[in-house]
C-alpha cells in the first residue's frame, strides 16, 4: 500500500486484493499483480464491467475509508496498551502487598505454635499438682521443660525472622516503584493522547465522505452513461459499413 493507505502499489504472486460493497447494487473490485503491474477487475452484481472513472473513484472511496477505520483501530490499540501499562503497574504493587501478607502469614503461625505451647504447658501444671507418684511428676516436669524450651526456640525463630525490617523493607519498594505516580503520568498519556477525539475527528471525516451517497450517485451517472445500449446501438450501425467494407475489400482483392 501507499504511505497513507489509499493506494495499491503491489500485490504478492498468486495473491489478490477483494473490495466489496453492497447496497441497492453488489459492486465487487479484485485487485491482482499482473505482467504489466496492477490489474482491476471490476464488476456489478456479477456482470464485468470496464474499469472507468467511476470505478476509479469508488475504488478511492473505499481505500480511504478503510484507511480511516484502520486508523482508528490503532488508535484504540494505542490506548489499550497505555492502560495496559497501568494494570502491569497496579499488578507489581499488588504483588508486592502479597509478600508482605504473606511475611505476617508466617509469622501469626509461630504465634500460633507458642499458643499451643503454652496451653500444654497450663495443662501439664494442672496435671502436675494432681500427680500423686513423685514419677508420674518427673514425667511432666520433664515435658514442660521441653515444651519451655520449645517456645523459647519459637520466639527466637520469631525475632530472627525481623517481620517488621521484611515489611519495611517491602514497603520502601513500593514507596520508591511510586506506582501512582507511574499510573497518573501514563493517564495523562491517554488524556494527552485524546484518543476519544482522534477517533470522533475520523468517525466525522468517514461520515463526510458519505460512501453510500457518494456510490448512489456513481450508479446514477452510470445509469445516464448507459454504456451498454450506446455500445450497442453504435456496433449496430456500423455493421453495414463492416459489411460494404468486407465487400470492397473482396471486390479489389
Amino acid at each position: 500500500m501507499s504511505d497513507d493507505g489509499t493506494e495499491v502499489r503491489a500485490v504478492g504472486a498468486d495473491s489478490w486484493l477483494l473490495l466489496e460493497s453492497r447496497e441497492d447494487k453488489t459492486q465487487r473490485l479484485v485487485i491482482t499483480e499482473g505482467p504489466g503491474g496492477i490489474e482491476y477487475e471490476w464488476s456489478v452484481d456479477d456482470v464485468r464491467r470496464t474499469f472507468d472513472a467511476e470505478a476509479r473513484q469508488w475504488h478511492d472511496l473505499m481505500l480511504r475509508i478503510m484507511n480511516g477505520y484502520q486508523e482508528v483501530m490503532e488508535i484504540r490499540g494505542e490506548e489499550s496498551t497505555l492502560r495496559g501499562r497501568i494494570s502491569g503497574y497496579r499488578g507489581h504493587v499488588s504483588g508486592l502487598r502479597g509478600r508482605i501478607s504473606g511475611y505476617r502469614g508466617h509469622v501469626s503461625g509461630l504465634r500460633g505454635r507458642i499458643s499451643s505451647y503454652r496451653g500444654r504447658i497450663s495443662s501439664l501444671n494442672a496435671a502436675m499438682r494432681l500427680a500423686a507418684r513423685a514419677e508420674t511428676r518427673a514425667a511432666l516436669e520433664a515435658e514442660l521443660q521441653e515444651l519451655e524450651s520449645r517456645m523459647r526456640q519459637t520466639e527466637e525463630e520469631i525475632a530472627a525472622y525481623d517481620l517488621d525490617g521484611k515489611v519495611q523493607e517491602l514497603e520502601e519498594e513500593i514507596a520508591a516503584y511510586d506506582a501512582e505516580g507511574k499510573t497518573r503520568e501514563v493517564e495523562q498519556q491517554i488524556e494527552d493522547y485524546d484518543a476519544s477525539g482522534k477517533v470522533a475527528a475520523i468517525e466525522v471525516e468517514i461520515e463526510a465522505y458519505d460512501l453510500e451517497g457518494k456510490t448512489r450517485e456513481i450508479e446514477r451517472l452510470i445509469e445516464e452513461v448507459d454504456a451498454d445500449r450506446r455500445i450497442e446501438e453504435i456496433e449496430g450501425s456500423l455493421e453495414d459499413e463492416v459489411a460494404a467494407l468486407r465487400r470492397l475489400a473482396g471486390s479489389t482483392g
